[in-house]
C-alpha cells in the first residue's frame, strides 16, 4: 500500500515509513501522525498502547496530531457469535470468519485462487475502552476529539471510534 501510496500525485511532501509502531524512535518530529485500519487493535495490553503513545508523542511537533481508530466495545458483543462470509473477488474465492471471546477479536481469512492455491490467514486483535484510551492520550498532554463512525461526537454506540489527538 505504500508503493501505490508514493504512486499518488505529491506524494513527495510525505514521509513514507513502515515499521513495528513499538520501536517508532525517530530523531524528526511531525505535523501529524496516523494509526488507521485496526492497527492499534493488534497491540496486545494497554501497556504497549501507553508505549506507543508515548513514542508518538515524542515525534509530533507542539500542536501536532495523532489520528487513529479503534474497535469499539460494541464489536465484541456484534460477534459473540461467530460469524462467517464467503464469496468471490475477480476468480479468487473467500471465507471470512469472526468471533470475539474477552476483548479480543479473532479472524480467520481464507482465499483460494483459480489455481486453487489457498492461504489462510489468521488475525487476533484487542478491544481497548475507548474512555481508557482517551485518558491515557490527555494523560500524555493530548488534547482529545472523539467520535464514532465517522459521523457521531463523542464515544457512542457504532463500530468504530476514532481520535483526533493535538499535543499541547
Amino acid at each position: 500500500m505504500i508503493e501505490k501510496a508514493k504512486s499518488k500525485e505529491s506524494s513527495e511532501l510525505v514521509n513514507w515509513q513502515v515499521l513495528n509502531m513499538l520501536d517508532l524512535n525517530v530523531s524528526e518530529q511531525y505535523d501529524a501522525i496516523t494509526c488507521y485500519c485496526d492497527s492499534i487493535n493488534y497491540l496486545q495490553s494497554y501497556q504497549q498502547l501507553e508505549t506507543v503513545i508515548d513514542k508518538v508523542y515524542r515525534a509530533l511537533k507542539k500542536n501536532g496530531v495523532l489520528m487513529l481508530d479503534i474497535h469499539s466495545l460494541d464489536t465484541l458483543k456484534q460477534f459473540e457469535q461467530e460469524y462467517i462470509e464467503e464469496g468471490y473477488i475477480e476468480d479468487i474465492t473467500y471465507q471470512w470468519c469472526i468471533y470475539s471471546s474477552g476483548d479480543n477479536l479473532y479472524y480467520s481469512f481464507i482465499f483460494q485462487n483459480k489455481e486453487g492455491l489457498m492461504t489462510r490467514e489468521l488475525h487476533q486483535q484487542l478491544v481497548f475502552n475507548p474512555f481508557k484510551v482517551k485518558d491515557i492520550l490527555e494523560k500524555r498532554g493530548f488534547e482529545v476529539e472523539v467520535s464514532t463512525d465517522f459521523n457521531s461526537a463523542g464515544i457512542v454506540e457504532g463500530d468504530k471510534i476514532f481520535f483526533a489527538a493535538t499535543k499541547k
